[in-house]
């Protein structure tokens, strides 16, 4: 598991990497200590922080001193992650086991590709769609977040109530902030 994890990691250029994993808590114990006995190439960057969070869905199965530490719901610039994500192709995966079981080692290897493949190509193809669902409710949540005092200022979001939420009714109420704004009833332009 560990050269598995490394390798995937090893080179990276980025500052902040979330893991959700269903046994973060325990993984994540001495998790730097196996690293240096691993080949140097393996070496995460010391620029790189790695935060270790349990999916929401196993969070309750753990012990209560693992829910706040490896909570999401504590966990700064995830959003709403749940982290099940990986979790979500299980079900899906589902109806070719019947198919699969009865296959060599290398058709159940290439058929199970395919098919992850497929379901990577309509979660992309989709992302889009999904977005134009989901973003009147995200912009609504933001603009009643109030800002908090030990907060980063520049950090997109978080800053003070829009003085758009206010004027969120009528028959447009539940229209897209740029309908809304198109229609005259925000008196304000999305971005402000």
């Amino acid at each position: 598991m560990d050269y598995l994890f490394l390798l995937s990691l090893a080179r990276t250029t980025l500052f902040l990497i979330t893991i959700s994993y269903d046994i973060a808590c325990e993984y994540s114990r001495n998790i730097w200590s196996r690293m240096y006995k691993m080949p140097s190439w393996l070496h995460i960057p010391d620029s790189t922080k790695i935060r270790f969070r349990v999916p929401k869905f196993h969070l309750p199965a753990h012990v209560a001193k693992c829910w706040a530490p490896f909570s999401f719901n504590f966990t700064k610039w995830v959003g709403r992650t749940d982290g099940e994500g990986v979790e979500r192709n299980w079900s899906w995966l589902n109806r070719i086991t019947r198919c699969v079981s009865m296959m060599g080692p290398g058709g159940r290897w290439d058929t199970l590709d395919d098919f992850c493949n497929y379901h990577n190509w309509r979660k992309t193809t989709g992302a889009g769609t999904s977005v134009v669902l989901h973003l009147p409710t995200a912009l609504i949540d933001i603009a009643r977040r109030p800002i908090a005092p030990e907060a980063d200022p520049g950090h997109p979001g978080m800053h003070h109530p829009s003085p758009c939420l206010p004027r969120l009714h009528g028959k447009h109420a539940n229209r897209a902030p740029w309908d809304r704004e198109r229609l005259g009833e925000t008196g304000c332009r999305v971005g402000e």
